[in-house]
């Protein structure tokens, strides 16, 4: 189906308040965990799409920094997990001084999940493999949403996404590939969750379950929250989802979809 209305209380899978990750580049891939990135080199593109929203995202970043002067080892075997996390904190002190790009050079980079920071880009050169672990003490749990109240299946939160972040501010995801098995569920490609000033584009997904899923929080608590998703722009997203929709709204919209 091309879209699903959701009832409030229809949970599958829960995302952050404010969006997920900034890229720029071409042809990126997820995998089931894996990610791969393409573009040989950052640009900066001007954003020529609709005149009453502004996405500072787009613009070049004053700050950059690659990922091996952190010490990231990129062979495939060598946990990157704690070298992620520290170049995003380093990095983020630059979000109120013209923003920062994390470039993260050729190579297979072993990893567990890692929250963005607002005002930031992190470019993945062609080529790039982002491996997730396997080790799970590096996946921590997240505590429960305001806007989703309790965990659906079991009390507290849940595991952090690979890639994800929390209040953050114009967000760009472009040039992403996500891959996951259509036999399995709960995979959904992207879910902008209570965000602002989101835009999806040029990217291609595969999933078990809904490829783009629009959301703003859970029942009751959804609706006391009162968070809406806003302002979201999506174009030229191929996706295949056999049992599940292309872009669904909801479920979980009780914040509201504007």
């Amino acid at each position: 189906p091309i879209a699903r209305y959701g009832k409030c209380g229809d949970h599958k899978e829960w995302g952050g308040d404010a969006g997920i990750v900034v890229f720029r580049a071409q042809q990126a891939h997820v995998s089931h965990g894996v990610a791969e990135r393409g573009g040989d080199v950052a640009e900066c593109r001007e954003y020529n799409g609709l005149r009453n929203v502004e996405y500072p995202a787009i613009n070049c970043r004053k700050h950059s920094a690659v990922l091996t002067e952190f010490g990231g080892v990129g062979d495939g075997k060598t946990s990157n997990t704690k070298v992620f996390r520290s170049a995003i904190s380093k990095l983020s002190q630059y979000a109120s001084d013209g923003g920062a790009q994390l470039i993260v050079p050729l190579g297979k980079w072993l990893t567990g999940p890692f929250n963005l920071t607002s005002h930031f880009t992190l470019f993945l050169q062609k080529g790039v493999v982002l491996l997730a672990s396997q080790d799970e003490s590096e996946w921590p749990q997240l505590p429960v949403l305001p806007s989703y109240g309790r965990g659906r299946d079991a009390p507290g939160g849940r595991f952090n996404s690979l890639i994800f972040g929390t209040n953050l501010v114009d967000v760009v995801i472009t040039g992403l590939t996500i891959l996951a098995p259509v036999t399995s569920p709960n995979t959904d490609g992207i879910d902008p969750d209570s965000c602002t000033n989101t835009r999806i584009e040029d990217c291609y997904i595969v999933s078990g379950d809904d490829c783009i899923a629009v959301k703003s929080g859970w029942d009751e608590y959804g609706i006391r929250f009162g968070k809406p998703t806003q302002h979201l722009i999506i174009r030229r997203v191929p996706c295949i989802s056999p049992d599940s929709a292309m872009v669904a709204l909801g479920s979980e919209m009780c914040g509201g979809i504007e």
